[in-house]
């Protein structure tokens, strides 16, 4: 196999190239700026108040399902529960005063 040898000089041209193709954003940026938007988006708050605070593992897997639908994947899912148990705490504060 032949060696390639490159001149400084190209190899100072190849590295300014690549510096300027955009980097993909990594997969735990996608979770965190989607997170961002699902909870922007008041879906969640939406999801507690139609539920009355209280749902099951179906009405889960519905949410998931949407959430999946609106394109707000990649997100993690501990994290959505997380959030959703916050909120429904605050339903029921709100119920309470």
């Amino acid at each position: 196999m032949k060696e390639i040898k490159m001149s400084e000089k190209m190899r100072q041209v190849a590295f300014s190239t690549a510096s300027l193709i955009p980097k993909r954003p990594s997969k735990a940026d996608m979770k965190s700026a989607n997170l961002a938007r699902l909870v922007d988006s008041k879906l969640l708050d939406t999801f507690v108040t139609v539920n009355k605070g209280v749902w099951d593992n179906g009405k889960w897997l519905d949410l998931c399902d949407e959430i999946s639908s609106r394109d707000f994947t990649p997100v993690d899912y501990d994290q959505v529960g997380l959030i959703l148990e916050r909120k429904k705490a605050e339903y029921f504060d709100r119920r309470e005063s």
